[in-house]
Formats: C-alpha cells, structure tokens, sequence
C-alpha cells in the first residue's frame, strides 16, 4: 500500500497494556488506564463562537434629568436590530448615558446633531449641545460565549444568555469527565495502532457509545485518486452491511481489528434502534487523519454524532480548510474535536 501523499502521522505513547498471564491460567482484570496525561481535546466550534467580536461605533449622551429615562427610551427611534442586544442606558461614574443612534460615516456629526436639536420634544431630558454628544466603540453582534461578553461589556453593558453546552466546549478537555477521556483515549489507541499497521493510511474507528463497542476499524486503502476507497467511505459501507445492507464495494466487512486480547472484538451485525435512524445515528466516528471535502459529506449523510480526529491536513474539511460542520446550512450538525497527542 502506498502511503497516503497529504498526510504526517503524530508519534503516539499511550501508557502500555498490561501483560497477559499463560493460557492455562485465568486472565487478570485488565486495570483502567488513564489518559488524561497523554492526550487533549478541543471542541472545533465555528469562529464566531471563539474569535474576538467585532465592534461599531454609536452616538451617546448623557441624561441630564434622570425622571425622564423611561421616556426616553420609548420617545427615541429603535436601535436597529443588529443592536438590539445593546442595552439603551448605562450607568457611569453616577451619570446615565444614552445610546442615541449608530454612527454613519456618511452624516457628519454636525448634521446629526442638528437633526437632534430639531427633534428637541422627543429628546427632551438629555444634553444636546456641542460635546455633550460622544462617539464610543460598542459589541457589533450579541456574545455567545462567557469570554466574549466579559470582552464586550466593559464598552457598554449588552443582554447575555449563557450557553451552557457552549461554556462546556470551552472549557479544559472540552469539558469531558475522566471516564469520558480515558473511553476516548482507548478507541484513540486502538485507531492509531490500526493506522500504523497500515502503512500509516488513514484510519477509520466507529463506536457505539451506548453499548461500549468498536463497530469498525478500518484503513483506507488508497491515496487520493480513489477517494471511495477513503478509510471514511470504507467504514461506512461496511456500518451499512453490518446493518444488513448491500456492500459498495466488495462482499466482506472492512475490519481490521487487532487481535481480540487488545482490542475488543467486532459485532457482526447491528440493527438500526429505529426505522428511521440513518447509518450512524448515535455513533462516534474517530480519525486518525482530518477527512477531505467529500469524506466530510459522508460524515453528514450517514448522521454521525460526534467525530473525533488526530492529524491535521492540507485538505482537512473539520478546520484546516473549512470547519464544514459550521456552515450554516447543512441540514445536520455533529460535533467536531481535535485529538493532540503526548
């Protein structure tokens, strides 16, 4: 097999299996390893959810006569809606500031404050003269995050609705229990080997995480001028024929499983739970390589529920490219973590 032309492979140490006794002598309790040293996770999440928000600019005033603050608010042209996360009033220093409109680079500012001035009924309670009117920086867009409303609101006060899930992804190991981690690390370790013993080809791992089963493991068995012999592609047909499906390509499931004693055994056959479910409904997918374009497709119309991949490529559609699973719209969303290995 011809090593695959886009991708490196990243040395692996995971901590070593314990030995196994003579046959004649009953098999030791395999204790649980802990991986939590040798690898991390990182949820991909779409950039508007990580990156620094971008800012406008805004005309604010001070309120001069406190009694009218509600007033003002409902006398006042609306906001338009991509500030309608802004609050309307803000306190500082014990004074009470206004925002008045967004700022036009076209209208200079003289014209903006005569236009105020002519309007001095509905303006009625705040200053309007000369200085009186500033310019500040403001949250273009509404926070998603902790991070970024603790970034925005200094500038001036936005509505926040925490997203738990979210602050979850962001947090260390993407917020996975050490159980979690050490499950993961396991089929991580199983996949890597598995890729590795292919010449290091891309590898396919597919995982039940209700019933604790390695459906699939499988290499890809060519470079990228045949792209239905992908490792993703071969994984799922095979998913389809445990399934009781017709096989794409050839009569026998692709499973390349190590030998029983260190990696467990393959199912040979799996019903879907529910009619309607599609290939891999409720399956995990790990990778040893980011999937290409098309291998991304795969992942989407089979509907796997989350994908875990280990080296990055120079045509990867997770994050390298595209973070695929974040256009807005696909009419399926998985999430996406990134593997770095110790």
């Amino acid at each position: 097999m011809q090593k695959h032309p886009c991708h490196s492979t990243t040395s692996v140490t995971f901590p070593s299996s314990p030995s196994t006794n003579a046959a004649s002598e009953p098999e030791p309790k395999k204790p649980k390893m802990d991986y939590s040293a040798s690898l991390k996770i990182r949820a991909i999440l779409s950039d508007e959810k990580i990156n620094p928000i971008p800012l406008a600019k805004v005309y604010i005033t001070k309120i001069m006569d406190r009694r009218e603050s509600k007033n003002l608010i409902t006398r006042l042209p609306p906001l338009p809606s991509y500030l309608s996360h802004l609050k309307r009033i803000r306190m500082k220093d014990n004074e009470l500031y206004i925002v008045l409109a967004p700022l036009n680079p076209d209208d200079a500012k003289e014209e903006i404050l005569q236009s105020l001035v002519e309007q001095k009924d509905i303006y009625k309670g705040i200053q309007l003269g000369g200085s009186s009117v500033e310019v500040v920086d403001v949250s273009a867009r509404p926070p998603l995050s902790r991070s970024q409303f603790d970034e925005v609101a200094p500038l001036w006060p936005v509505t926040f609705n925490p997203d738990k899930i979210l602050e979850k992804l962001l947090m260390e190991n993407s917020g996975f229990s050490e159980g979690e981690i050490n499950e993961i690390g396991s089929n991580v370790e199983h996949l890597m080997k598995t890729s590795e013993g292919g010449e290091a080809l891309p590898a396919c791992l597919i995982y039940d995480p209700v019933s604790k089963e390695i459906l699939i493991c499988t290499n890809g068995l060519s470079n990228d001028v045949l792209p239905l012999r992908h490792a993703v592609t071969m994984a799922v047909d095979s998913v389809a024929q445990l399934q009781g499906g017709s096989p794409l390509q050839k009569t026998e499931v692709h499973n390349f499983l190590l030998p029983v004693d260190t990696v467990p055994k393959a199912v040979s056959s799996r019903p879907r739970r529910e009619h309607s479910d599609y290939l891999c409904t409720g399956l995990d997918v790990y990778l040893s390589h980011e999937p290409c374009l098309m291998c991304t497709c795969t992942l989407l119309h089979s509907r796997a529920n989350r994908v875990f991949f280990v080296n990055k490529t120079k045509f990867g559609a997770l994050e390298s490219v595209c973070k695929f699973h974040c256009l807005p719209n696909i009419n399926h969303r998985f999430s996406v973590f990134h593997i770095e290995l110790s």
